[in-house]
């Protein structure tokens, strides 16, 4: 338990870091324009993304391996439902619009980005009793 709450606070700790690095990239960017600052800016934000994205993944795994099995078995389903409907639609919008040529890779990682994100991101921002 005590690991968990700390993996928790870790990837709290990483975001308000992200959000930091991108308040510093834009405040640098639009004011500064150019130079040093700038690339040191960029490359803390890169930094800071890559890290994030990391471990809020590996955050996200622990958190639903550790979850009961019918809410688990719950939101796995959702997310199976979620990502159909979201790939169905998107792939019917991306024919109509743009039929010279669909791009699946596209439309794949929208739908399951969106649908990982609505039914497992409040695994990764609050912590829920294991």
């Amino acid at each position: 338990m005590d690991k968990y709450n700390k993996l928790f606070k870790l990837t709290r700790a990483l975001t308000y870091l992200f959000i930091l690095s991108v308040l510093i990239l834009i405040f640098t960017g639009f004011i500064i324009g150019e130079g040093e600052i700038v690339q040191y800016s960029v490359g803390f934000f890169v930094i800071s993304f890559i890290s994030c994205l990391v471990i809020g993944g590996i955050s996200l795994i622990i958190k639903i391996i550790y979850l009961n099995s019918m809410d688990r078995k719950r939101r796995l389903i959702n997310a199976l439902k979620d990502f159909l409907c979201s790939f169905i639609v998107l792939f019917i919008l991306e024919f109509i619009l743009k039929s010279s040529g669909i791009n699946l890779g596209s439309i794949f990682s929208i739908s399951f980005g969106s649908a990982v994100g609505v039914n497992f991101g409040d695994l990764i921002f609050f912590n829920h009793k294991v």
